[in-house]
């Protein structure tokens, strides 16, 4: 088996579901629905027969040297000057969406009408009269 010879449970279910795959077993669409049940199974397998084995996922990713360049040039001061100015522009932008929803009450539906536009009947109104059985003149 595999796992014996440290190869990752993931990577042992890809090897697995692609040379189904490549046999005409199943489509690729299949194959991403059966991995995850495929790797667990071979999880299990391996914990009854006492075989170590690594699942070949990184929960710990060591940092990058890009990441590790980019941290060294970060000036603390400066970083938490941009923070509190970037807080101080959602507050105020929170403030100004606050006053418009305020004026907008009731959304699309609930919006008043331009001035000097004419009253239109309602609908509803003149549907209501006729199933009520009165005739209009």
């Amino acid at each position: 088996m595999r796992l014996q010879a440290g190869v990752p449970v993931v990577t042992a279910a890809d090897i697995f579901l692609t040379n189904g795959i490549g046999a005409g077993k199943w489509t690729p669409d299949i194959a991403l629905l059966l991995a995850g049940p495929t790797a667990h199974i071979m999880k299990i397998m391996a914990d009854d027969y006492g075989i170590q084995y690594d699942m070949g996922i990184d929960e710990d990713a060591p940092p990058t040297i890009e990441f590790l360049k980019a941290k060294s040039e970060i000036d603390p001061k400066r970083a938490v000057n941009i923070a509190e100015n970037v807080a101080g522009q959602v507050d105020s932008f929170k403030a100004k969406a606050e006053q418009q929803m305020d004026k907008q009450m009731g959304g699309f539906a609930g919006m008043e009408k331009p001035e000097g536009m004419a009253h239109e009947a309602n609908p509803m109104d003149q549907q209501e009269d006729m199933s009520s059985g009165e005739e209009l003149s």
